[in-house]
């Protein structure tokens, strides 16, 4: 009977390698592009309503959709099946994250087409250097 390689013996993304457009986005810019979601009310002025707002969560949405088209590529340079428990296909996300990255002034339309290039490059070579004896 042939072995099977466990998960834990499959090659593994390390999303702390790849450099994603997203990291560039500090809480000064959240501040400069949402003034509203950093300013209190009367009754709370110390409160920073941004995170517990739709802004927020798209945000975070970004952050992840970013992750997912990494894993995408990584997994497909490495022709594994795609693992995806939120059901968002790989060019709903580069469109929801093309969408993200214009929302937060990341980038242009067109830039941001080659920031998903450029991660989901990322990707694939970090899966060519996890499996240098594989066809990649």
């Amino acid at each position: 009977m042939a072995s099977r390689n466990k998960p834990s013996d499959q090659p593994q993304i390390n999303f702390a390698d790849i450099d994603f457009a997203s990291d560039a986005i500090s809480i000064k810019e959240l501040r400069r592009l949402f003034p509203k979601g950093f300013e209190g009310d009367e009754t709370e002025p110390d409160r920073v309503p941004f995170f517990r707002t739709g802004i927020s969560s798209a945000f975070s949405a970004l952050l992840e959709l970013e992750r997912l088209l990494a894993r995408y590529a990584f997994d497909a340079a490495l022709r594994r099946p795609i693992k995806n428990d939120r059901l968002t296909s790989q060019k709903d996300a580069r469109q929801f994250v093309k969408e993200l990255y214009v929302k937060f002034e990341i980038a242009q339309p067109h830039q941001a087409r080659q920031l998903i290039r450029d991660l989901e490059d990322a990707a694939v070579e970090q899966a060519r250097r996890l499996s240098p004896g594989r066809q990649v």
